[in-house]
């Protein structure tokens, strides 16, 4: 009996082992939101996934209403560069049989150049998908700053009526994030003057 119960206390430890390995923590789901053409959006989101215990990091894209992604640079994430050196892909994947394929760095019109792209390879409906998902190894942060570059992700788009575009996630520059947090302040410190008098 107390053979059985250590085997037993090594398979609950070993099983404990392999879900504290698998598990991916959610670091952020980002709405892209902002075209390079006049298309009513969202279009998209995008949910960063973080694996600490296997330097994996996973994308999961999923298009909005009746949007689609295909074609060149169909998906694509900016890895920072600090880890741009070291990550490699370990599987791409759509809901549908498009296939995804790696691409080398290139521009998201209008959005800058991503180090991180994939074609589906053109825009027939059997090219096209819904969402797709994304895994990268040898990722070193345990952020969502130490893991993207600013300008994080981005898709090649279409709506349904064929109009074509790509997405990405709105930005506040510096300087105006900045600015409007030192207006919030100022707003702040004068309305609680003006309660004390």
């Amino acid at each position: 009996m107390k053979r059985f119960s250590i085997i037993l206390a090594l398979v609950a430890v070993m099983g404990l082992a392999s879900i504290a390995n698998a598990a991916f923590v959610t670091l952020d789901t980002l709405t892209l939101s902002v075209a390079n053409i006049n298309c009513p959006g969202p279009y998209a989101t995008v949910k960063v996934e973080l694996n600490d215990n296997t330097n994996k990091a996973r994308f999961t894209f999923l298009a909005m209403d009746s949007y689609e992604f295909g074609d060149g640079g169909a998906v694509a994430v900016n890895i920072d560069r600090a880890v741009n050196g070291t990550f490699g892909v370990v599987s791409a994947d759509t809901n549908t049989s498009a296939t995804l394929t790696k691409q080398a760095a290139g521009d998201e019109d209008g959005f800058g150049s991503f180090n991180t792209r994939f074609t589906s390879g053109s825009w027939k409906a059997e090219d096209r998908f819904t969402s797709a998902t994304i895994i990268l190894s040898g990722i070193e942060a345990t952020n969502l700053n130490e893991l993207l570059d600013p300008n994080f992700a981005a898709v090649h788009f279409r709506s349904p009526d064929g109009t074509r575009g790509f997405a990405s996630v709105p930005s506040v520059p510096l300087p105006g994030a900045v600015l409007l947090f030192g207006t919030g302040l100022c707003l702040l410190t004068a309305f609680a003057r003006r309660r004390q008098c």
